[in-house]
């Protein structure tokens, strides 16, 4: 993997300030491999040159360093101290024009130096000065030459901290570039409250909340009512069990303390018959700091300036692999750990989970709260610091959470009026329960199966990304065919969508997917302004088994009958922006799937 390094601080450092130049200088970098990772604890190469007048001509010396960076990911060495390749650092001539400082690295520890990056050095101005030293007359001129070299001495330091200032901006915005290209992570989500206007769970695994007292307020990026106000003992009380035991567990969530509020609880669940709360708690007063009942255990530490009325990132990740006592704990806040920690009976870990309280975002009783939370997450595995960098930096965007079915197909979904459905096409292959659906390929078998099965279009599982999977009745009748905490609509269901966007005779435009890259011309009426993403992708023939032409058309089943085994199901076509109401379809038909959220 190719890897970079940054360079924090360049500075020369002399024995003697008049009549001799700089015997060594200090020299600071920090490496960074292409994710942004720190390579700590890692050895590697750096060669560095002095390059007069230019950035790429009159190389004067060399030498290289066979060097170790520490535990966040630093080397520090001193120029002039290496191994000398080219030329002798003591004979530099520094009062001959300016001087670049070329710092090369190869960080597997070769000579192979892939990376490079050069600065001009402004802080060896000795020789400048020994020449003046020499022609001083008296006392009166090695005063002036003292007042005059302490004046360019501080133009010089006010100059390298806007340099380097203006470095660790653009560093940050990097960093920050980085961590927003790469996507939060999804592996091990459990539960995902993002609070978008109610406490639906977005993880797919159906743990959706019950406001009790909590307000609407709007979220860190402004937009109303997508976050949560906690006064007291107000909560969201949700069914998830949480992780028993001593499992891993890593939550996230962002949190606003403004002046004069206390904080207080942040979520908890577990038992209240011994106190056996797995419990992380942001507060404000006496002063700022976080603090984490585990068990009959407990944690604190410092966390500054966390009531200072903006929204704050925290992780509080626990996990026995990381170690015994505080080992255990890791607590981040804005992307980066916090130390410090104290706290007391670490041998006493496990959550009681019998008499359970299921897990609960805001106060308890022993612990209210006076915050605003919002974008909680809750993992069941340790989160790196990649992962949490990843979150901190997480962006703005329109919610679009997905869910997963039984082979791990992750689907966008959208919300529609009240209604949550999946914006793609099921692609399934295998029921809620991990039981394989057949899939038959030929015409007579298809039409002949009186049981569930399933094709790609064409028998092409090319086809699958973009279209999904056809499937016939007998697979929506057994009613494992979505994901858990989700079905397939009813007829009545799919009259709620469309009465809702304003009718059948209109609603199939909203639905369709807009454009000609998957509908054929003239794709009539298509906005798509529902999101619902209606895409062309045919069906099965029950009585021959063929597959028609593929664009021209979309076919969903309902799971409601008309009469039994003559199911509804409905139709969008490219020519009308109208969507069809179907009824008692041939089961042997192969039709795709849109999954709706259970209520």
């Amino acid at each position: 993997m190719k890897k970079m390094f940054t360079l924090l601080m360049l500075s020369a450092l002399g024995a003697v300030v008049f009549a001799q130049a700089p015997e060594k200088m200090s020299f600071q970098a920090i490496i960074r491999n292409a994710g942004g990772e720190l390579l700590k604890d890692s050895t590697v190469s750096m060669r560095i040159s002095i390059v007069q007048s230019s950035e790429t001509e009159n190389t004067v010396y060399v030498e290289t360093h066979f060097i170790k960076t520490n535990e966040n990911g630093l080397v520090t060495l001193e120029i002039g101290n290496g191994t000398p390749e080219t030329g002798s650092f003591a004979e530099i001539d520094w009062s001959k024009g300016d001087y670049f400082l070329k710092a090369e690295t190869d960080p597997t520890g070769g000579t192979n130096y892939t990376i490079s990056g050069t600065s001009q050095l402004l802080s060896v101005p000795y020789a400048l000065y020994a020449g003046r030293a020499e022609g001083a007359a008296g006392i009166e001129d090695l005063e002036e030459l003292r007042q005059s070299m302490a004046e360019d001495l501080v133009k010089l330091q006010q100059s390298m901290t806007e340099d380097l200032n203006k470095l660790q901006q653009r560093m940050i915005n990097i960093e920050e570039l980085l961590y927003n290209l790469s996507p939060v992570p999804a592996n091990g989500l459990k539960a995902f409250y993002p609070f978008t206007g109610n406490a639906d769970d977005f993880s797919g695994n159906g743990w959706d909340g019950t406001v009790n007292g909590a307000v609407l307020i709007p979220d860190r990026f402004g937009k109303t009512d997508n976050a949560y106000y906690f006064t007291d003992t107000a909560n969201v009380a949700t069914p998830f069990p949480g992780i028993p035991g001593n499992g891993d567990r890593s939550i996230s969530f962002w949190v606003k303390i403004s002046p004069g509020e206390a904080g207080g609880s942040c979520c908890f669940y577990g038992s209240s018959a011994n106190g056996a709360y797995f419990n992380p708690g942001v507060f404000a007063i006496p002063a700022p700091h976080i603090h984490l009942d585990i068990g009959n255990a407990y944690l604190d530490c410092p966390s500054p300036n966390v009531d200072d009325g903006k929204w704050h990132h925290f992780v509080f990740i626990f996990s026995t692999q990381l170690g015994t006592s505080l080992n255990g704990v890791r607590v981040y806040c804005d992307g980066g750990p916090l130390s410090g920690y104290t706290g007391n009976n670490f041998t006493l870990y496990a959550i009681n989970t019998g008499a359970t309280t299921k897990f609960t975002i805001g106060g308890r009783p022993e612990e209210t709260s006076q915050m605003a939370i919002d974008d909680l997450r809750f993992y069941d595995r340790v989160l790196d610091d990649s992962e949490v960098m990843r979150l901190f930096y997480e962006r703005e965007f329109d919610w679009q959470p997905f869910v997963n079915d039984a082979d791990g197909n992750s689907y966008d979904v959208v919300k529609i009026g009240d209604q949550v459905w999946t914006a793609e096409n099921l692609k399934t292959t295998r029921f809620n329960d991990g039981t394989v659906i057949p899939q038959v390929t030929g015409n007579t078998d298809w039409v002949n199966m009186a049981t569930p099965a399933y094709s790609w279009y064409n028998n092409d599982i090319g086809n699958k990304s973009v279209y999904g999977a056809l499937y016939n009745w007998y697979t929506v009748k057994t009613g494992k065919l979505c994901p858990t905490g989700w079905h397939v609509p009813t007829d009545a269901e799919w009259t709620i969508l469309e009465t809702y966007l304003g009718g059948s005779a209109v609603a199939g435009g909203k639905m369709k997917e807009t454009g000609t890259t998957h509908w054929v011309d003239p794709n009539t009426d298509a906005t798509n302004e529902s999101g619902f993403t209606a895409l062309p992708g045919s069906w099965r023939d029950g009585i021959t088994g063929i597959f028609p032409s593929l664009g021209a058309f979309g076919m969903w089943w309902t799971s409601q009958e008309t009469t039994p085994d003559r199911p509804y199901w409905r139709e969008i076509y490219s020519v009308s922006g109208t969507i069809y109401p179907k009824s008692s379809g041939d089961p042997r038909f192969g039709l795709s799937i849109r999954c709706l959220k259970d209520q």
